[in-house]
């Protein structure tokens, strides 16, 4: 079952038990790629995670946040700009950083 697959059938499930609006879902993966982007493209790690994770969000709180921010746009333009700065050899450093830190807590 590849990822890609499992998100959209969590979508077909939100549509399913009309709970588009109430929860939102994004999505992160090890090789995350934007569709538009080259897999190289250093703004792919601002989805990037260690493990394929699904984030259920709810769209009440999502709202909220907005109406507390400004300007929302400004934060994943900020993000990509970050991750462009620290380009893919540094995010992969910390990526292999926090797996050997997470492997060493579980021993």
């Amino acid at each position: 079952f590849e990822f890609n697959d499992f998100a959209g059938w969590v979508d077909q499930v939100l549509d399913e038990r009309d709970l588009r609006g109430t929860l939102q879902v994004a999505t992160f993966h090890p090789d995350y790629q934007f569709g538009e982007s080259a897999k190289t493209d250093p703004e792919n790690w601002t989805n990037r995670s260690p493990y394929p994770t699904l984030h259920l969000l709810r769209e009440e709180e999502i709202t909220r946040a907005v109406e507390g921010y400004p300007d929302t746009d400004k934060v994943w333009k900020r993000n990509q700009i970050l991750m462009k700065e620290k380009g893919c050899g540094e995010m992969q450093r910390l990526m292999s950083e926090c797996m050997r830190a997470a492997e060493a807590q579980e021993g």
